[in-house]
């Protein structure tokens, strides 16, 4: 997978997704993991505008090695 913006981008956001969720497990504050996803979906679904692509497509888009 090439390091562009949006594969950048992509496992980011990926990587805060799991991040909250095994903080919620733990039962610890999910306040700054909020945020940083939130700030990460909104530059996400910009670059989706820009693409024409869908939120869901994005995400779960392999790059063009997989």
């Amino acid at each position: 997978m090439k390091n562009t913006t949006e594969n950048i981008m992509r496992e980011k956001l990926i990587k805060k997704y799991h991040e909250y969720g095994f903080a919620k497990f733990m039962g610890e504050d999910l306040l700054i993991l909020k945020y940083e996803i939130d700030v990460l979906e909104e530059l996400v679904k910009t670059i989706c505008a820009n693409n024409g692509t869908d939120f869901k497509e994005f995400i779960l888009e392999r790059g063009e090695d997989g």
